[in-house]
């Protein structure tokens, strides 16, 4: 009963006072609604067909969805290349949470049956329950559903992610001005050299004139 009024009057989203008092783990956000609300980054690439409002589109590419939270996953991917999603067995990660899933079962489940046949069910069996569990790909906190780990991720290490690329293409473009700069140097050096080369050409050529004459 606590569950069903939790999501009721919070529409599915899990956060604030329930995410510090411990009951976001019990909880589950149950549509992507929420996330879109509290952060534009995301929601400014979501629109709709002008004839078709029950289809979404993807502003970026033109991608046409009648599922929010495919088109969601697809902006995390293809536009915003996030991986925010790991393996909780190694530092695997990806966009999707069910790429995870069926990671953890391949690499992890199967390499542990072959591994200790005696107990290869207790290892498959505990690498399975692990893959449902979702992880963070920067901090490793873990989550009961993907949707909430999305929030954690994008309230808690998005905007120092878009710092880093801010750094790194400012330093990528200070090593650009310098390479150019560099490159202008040694277009001068060059063609002093060559000038001063032609010039002692023409000297050389003036000098053996005089001693024909």
């Amino acid at each position: 009963a606590e569950r069903e009024r939790i999501l009721r009057e919070k529409g599915g989203w899990v956060c604030g006072v329930f995410e510090k008092s411990g009951l976001a783990h019990a909880m589950r956000m149950t549509n992507c609604n929420p996330l879109l609300e509290c952060f534009p980054d995301l929601r400014v690439y979501f629109s709709v067909v002008p004839d078709d409002p029950s289809t979404l589109l993807c502003i970026e590419c033109g991608l046409t969805t009648s599922n929010k939270t495919t088109l969601l996953y697809h902006v995390i991917a293809k536009h915003l290349e996030l991986k925010p999603f790991r393996c909780t067995e190694c530092p695997k990660a990806a966009a999707i949470y069910s790429t995870i899933q069926q990671h953890t079962a391949r690499a992890h489940g199967a390499k542990g049956g072959e591994e200790d046949g005696k107990h290869a069910g207790r290892v498959v069996a505990r690498s399975s329950a692990s893959s449902s569990v979702m992880c963070c790909s920067v901090c490793g906190e873990t989550f009961p559903a993907p949707l909430h780990l999305l929030h954690h991720f994008f309230g808690n290490h998005w905007y120092e992610i878009q710092l880093e690329r801010e750094r790194k293409a400012a330093a990528t473009e200070n090593e650009k001005e310098v390479d150019a700069r560099a490159e202008s140097q040694r277009r001068k050096e060059n063609d002093f050299a060559e000038k001063n080369r032609r010039r002692a050409e023409q000297l050389h050529g003036s000098a053996a004139n005089i001693d024909d004459a």
